[in-house]
């Protein structure tokens, strides 16, 4: 396994005439070259945001979508799309809460995102895809940041052993996938309390959308 890291920033701007659209952008971040590296995964290790002065607040976006990895010289092209959103069409009339909102007006100002994008290369490993569901509530009114609430956590599911779902099945017995299977179930059926929770939240506590 081997670990690498690129720093990225975006500047966003808007004014009150013109809504602000998301535009996502390319980068790369550079690995080791070795194609002994058969795959690798992205992620946020950290993000940052200032902001020119008080905003309302509608939309966010801290997103990496994967486009091309290459081994041989250790490099992975991504798209990332950063974005904070302080006006929409119909914001008050689409408000979740609009009781809270009958006072949020369109402002001119600018945003400045600050990243650090992560790669973490693998040996004789596969990379699986999915996307996942949730609401974080925030009530505001400063409470801290480490309270429960405002924090979401998902389980990762790997097998540090297996290159490819073919050398799998070769490689470990029937008991042994049974095994590995189970595990994959235990996951599923904790994302889905999770998603079931998430409702439930959302309903005793609606989003604001200011």
């Amino acid at each position: 396994m081997a670990v690498s890291s690129a720093e990225k920033g975006k500047y966003i701007s808007w004014n009150k005439e013109i809504e602000y659209l998301p535009i996502p952008e390319e980068g790369t971040i550079k690995g080791i070259p070795d194609e002994a590296f058969n795959a690798a995964i992205l992620g946020i290790q950290s993000l940052s945001l200032q902001l020119d002065q008080e905003q309302w607040f509608v939309s966010w976006h801290s997103a990496l979508k994967p486009s091309v990895y290459d081994p041989l010289s250790g490099e992975y092209s991504f798209f990332y799309d950063f974005l904070f959103k302080q006006w929409k069409e119909n914001m008050k009339k689409d408000s979740f809460n609009p009781k809270q909102s009958f006072a949020s007006s369109r402002k001119s100002g600018w945003a400045h995102f600050s990243s650090r994008i992560i790669m973490i290369q693998l040996r004789n490993a596969w990379v699986e895809s999915s996307s996942v569901n949730g609401i974080v509530y925030a009530e505001g009114k400063n409470p801290d940041n480490e309270c429960g609430y405002t924090m979401e956590n998902r389980t990762l599911l790997f097998h540090p052993d297996a290159c490819s779902f073919e050398e799998a099945m070769q490689k470990y017995s029937d008991d042994e996938l049974e095994e590995l299977l189970e595990k994959y179930r235990q996951g599923f059926e904790l994302k889905r309390k999770q998603k079931k929770n998430n409702r439930t939240q959302t309903n005793k506590n609606p989003l604001t959308d200011n």
